[in-house]
């Protein structure tokens, strides 16, 4: 198991990622370096939601693995437990990548409270994952209230991830983290999302960026 140094803080919220540092992901020049690019959400019933970058970290990933140890008396002879096998202990351990990944936290994204299913443009030259949400509140997880349609987990160069959000009559207090990242784990985006209550409008929201409220060109 990996996870991006960054991210350690945040494990509770984010968990972690498993993918191979080593594996050539790009669809047509093996040569070239990932990119992944995601463009603004647009919505079912005609909402507009801008994606703002909030930070871009440059990081490395921290692998985990477990190591166990047997437990021995004092003259180096092993323990046995009730059944007579040796007592053994797990601690685990870990180690630092070597590469550099690319980390962007986007602001949060305040949805309307009514049901609606959300589209974001994925521009890249790779593979990508983008796993299903999560939602947790106090580092708990909870029933899911957005959801990837479409079997849009993953892809492979330009493409669209599609999402659902169900309707609510009170402001979500639940968090929703939609991670989208590059196979080789090289580029990460995640994206915060919550909901706004019954009959309210997202603060800032700006009607007239509304598909169509924008003139035609």
């Amino acid at each position: 198991m990996k996870r991006l140094i960054y991210l350690l803080a945040g494990a509770a919220l984010l968990g972690g990622f498993s993918a191979c540092d080593d594996d050539k992901d790009n669809p047509g020049d093996f040569s070239l370096k990932s990119t992944l690019e995601l463009g603004n959400i647009t919505s079912k019933n005609g909402r507009y939601y801008p994606l703002v970058v909030e930070e871009t970290k440059d990081t490395v990933y921290e692998y985990f693995y477990n190591v166990n140890d047997t437990l021995k008396d004092e003259s180096g002879e092993p323990i046995p437990d009730q059944f007579g096998d040796p007592q053994v202990t797990v601690r685990q351990e870990s180690y630092f990548s070597k590469k550099t990944a690319k980390l962007v936290r986007m602001k949060q994204v305040v949805l309307f409270s009514t049901e609606d299913e959300l589209t974001i443009p994925i521009t890249s030259n790779a593979r990508w994952l983008a796993p299903e949400p999560r939602h947790i509140l106090n580092g708990e997880a909870k029933d899911p209230w957005l959801l990837n349609i479409e079997s849009t987990t993953k892809g492979g160069g330009d493409a669209f991830l599609k999402l659902k959000a169900s309707n609510t009559r009170s402001k979500r207090t639940v968090g929703a983290f939609q991670s989208v990242l590059s196979s080789d784990s090289m580029i990460m985006y995640i994206i915060p999302f919550t909901q706004v209550g019954r009959n309210q409008t997202p603060e800032g929201y700006d009607p007239s960026l509304e598909p169509g409220n924008v003139p035609a060109e």
